[in-house]
């Protein structure tokens, strides 16, 4: 057996003289040429294109923290965010209608059922009446900025007002001022007595109904724009429903000692 081995050794060797341009060659194992590799690709069409334009603008949006209009408006003035999301909305319709709705008339009606006389601006009795102060709403032009009046009393914004703060201040000497967001806590407290009054914007109106005896009454909803989720009803009788039932919503209006209903 070793003799067989050291003939094949010797064979081997003589092999190797006879050839001297022999060399081990080893087979490598590597990953494909990038030559050989396939690529699969194809051309985006426009819609394609467009597409992923707006989503990488979208995804650059979010990035940067940008914000709507809103946000950008409270930013620039943050004295004047004393509105929710209910309140802006209201004071951008009151601020629509402002531009076509039609001027009313300072008047003064008692809401008494039996009265549907129209008396001068003003509160020389103790009944209850309505005044009709002005618009409610921010203003558009600078012909408007000098037409609006920041109510000392409820501090509501109003435009091109009925009656001037001057004539308002008189009217509610020795009387109380209550804000209508605040009116069901001062009954609870029973603090809301005597002579007093109350300021506040017509939100909503509802449409004419008749009572039992056959007369025409409405309901409004009033509120003072500190809270939106707070609106008190006023129901119109008699010659207050005849007179102001045609008053468009965001008219800002005084009430004088209103006759309050209990809750059922």
């Amino acid at each position: 057996m070793e003799a067989r081995v050291k003939e094949l050794q010797e064979r081997l060797s003589k092999k190797k003289r006879l050839d001297p341009n022999h060399s081990h060659k080893f087979t490598k194992l590597t990953s494909t040429p990038e030559q050989a590799r396939k690529v699969n690709s194809r051309t985006l069409s426009a819609t394609e294109e467009a597409k992923l334009h707006k989503k990488l603008r979208q995804k650059s949006e979010l990035r940067t923290g940008d914000t709507d209009s809103e946000d950008d408006e409270d930013k620039r003035n943050p004295m004047e965010q004393t509105y929710n999301a209910c309140g802006r909305e209201i004071k951008q319709r009151i601020a629509h209608e402002s531009k076509t709705g039609p001027r009313e008339r300072i008047e003064v009606i008692p809401m008494a059922k039996k009265t549907s006389g129209v008396e001068k601006p003003g509160w020389k009795g103790t009944e209850g009446a309505l005044v009709n102060i002005g618009r409610a709403g921010a203003s558009t032009s600078q012909e408007q900025d000098k037409n609006v009046t920041l109510d000392a009393y409820s501090g509501i914004r109003i435009i091109n007002p009925k009656v001037s703060q001057e004539a308002l201040r008189e009217m509610m000497e020795a009387r109380k001022m209550v804000r209508m967001s605040t009116i069901t806590l001062h009954l609870r407290k029973g603090e809301i007595e005597g002579d007093w009054a109350t300021i506040a914007v017509l939100v909503a109106k509802g449409n004419p109904k008749v009572s039992q005896k056959g007369s025409q009454y409405c309901i409004w909803k009033l509120s003072d724009l500190s809270d939106c989720t707070k609106t008190a009803a006023l129901f119109l009788f008699g010659g207050a429903y005849k007179a102001l039932w045609k008053h468009s919503v965001g008219s800002v209006l005084g009430v004088l000692n209103p006759n309050v209903m209990k809750d059922k």
